[in-house]
């Protein structure tokens, strides 16, 4: 006979490992990895709406990330550090840029009117508005 204290750590070992899955389960990980590349998986293919995706996620967290690493950047580059160091964090950004700018352009397929364009056009200048900043 197992003790139940013994039983709830055998439990939540097996919850957590790869090899618990059952035939047809695939194991998804941790909670908190899943709902992350949810947010990635769901942007990305278009599937929020060009609202969201628009104002909240590009204008202002892309907006807040892009003014964060410039400043990080100046202040390296004034503390004299290596310009190696500057300059990778200068661009270090440019990877999310992409990714929000690929966000919006496919969240406009499903919008309607003008709408699509106009945030088509609006994420482009963003795009290179805070690359060349």
């Amino acid at each position: 006979m197992i003790d139940p204290k013994q039983q709830k750590s055998l439990s939540l070992r097996q919850e957590c490992s790869p090899a618990s899955a059952t035939e047809g389960d695939a194991y998804r990980g941790p909670t908190w990895l899943v709902r992350r590349a949810g947010y990635f998986r769901l942007r990305w293919s278009g599937k929020v709406p060009l609202a969201k995706v628009f104002w909240n996620d590009m204008v202002l967290v892309g907006t807040i990330v892009n003014v964060i690493t410039t400043l990080l950047a100046m202040v390296l580059f004034i503390a004299d550090a290596l310009i190696i160091l500057v300059v990778m964090t200068f661009f270090s950004p440019i990877p999310f840029n992409i990714f929000l700018f690929v966000s919006v352009w496919r969240s406009a397929d499903s919008a309607t009117g003008t709408n699509a364009c106009v945030a088509r056009i609006a994420a482009l200048a963003w795009f290179f508005a805070v690359t060349a900043l």
